[in-house]
C-alpha cells in the first residue's frame, strides 16, 4: 500500500502534537546563549583589531627610532669627517708655517727618542718597563710595535 507524501506529513504532525501555525520561539536560555556567542565573537574581533592597532603603533615607533638612529649616525659620520678635514688642514698649515730650523731640531729629537726607546726595549729592564702603560704607549707611538 502506497502512502502519499501529504498523508505522511499529516501523520508526523499528529505524532509530534505541534500545531501547524505554531513556530519555534526561543526561550530565555536560548536567547542568552545566542547573545553570549555574539559577544564572544565581538570580543575576538575587537581583540584582533586592537592587536593589529598595537602592532601598527609598535611598527611605526620602531621605524621612527630607526630613522632617528640613522640620522644620528649620519651626523656623527659628518662630524668625524669635518674634524679629520680640519685636523689635516691645521697640520698642513702648521707644517707650512713652521720654521725650518725648528722643524729640523724636532725631527732630530724624535730620532733620538726612537733610538733611546729601542735601546731600553732591548735592555734587561725592557720587560719591567713594559709593565707601565705609558712606556707601552711610547713604544706603540714611536716604534710601531
Amino acid at each position: 500500500m502506497s502512502v502519499s507524501a501529504s498523508e505522511r506529513s499529516a501523520a508526523l504532525r499528529r505524532r509530534s502534537a505541534l500545531p501547524e501555525d505554531d513556530f519555534y520561539t526561543p526561550t530565555d536560555a536560548d536567547a542568552l546563549r545566542m547573545e553570549n556567542e555574539l559577544l564572544a565573537f565581538e570580543v575576538e574581533f575587537l581583540r584582533a583589531r586592537y592587536a593589529d592597532h598595537e602592532h601598527a603603533i609598535a611598527e611605526a615607533r620602531r621605524e621612527a627610532e630607526e630613522r632617528a638612529e640613522r640620522k644620528v649616525r649620519r651626523r656623527v659620520r659628518q662630524a668625524r669627517a669635518d674634524l679629520r678635514r680640519k685636523l689635516k688642514e691645521a697640520k698642513s698649515q702648521d707644517a707650512r708655517a713652521m720654521d725650518p730650523v725648528r722643524k729640523a731640531r724636532l725631527e732630530r729629537a724624535e730620532r733620538d727618542l726612537i733610538l733611546l726607546l729601542e735601546r731600553l726595549s732591548r735592555s734587561p729592564v725592557g720587560p719591567l718597563l713594559r709593565l707601565k702603560p705609558s712606556f707601552r704607549e711610547l713604544e706603540r707611538r714611536y716604534l710601531r710595535t
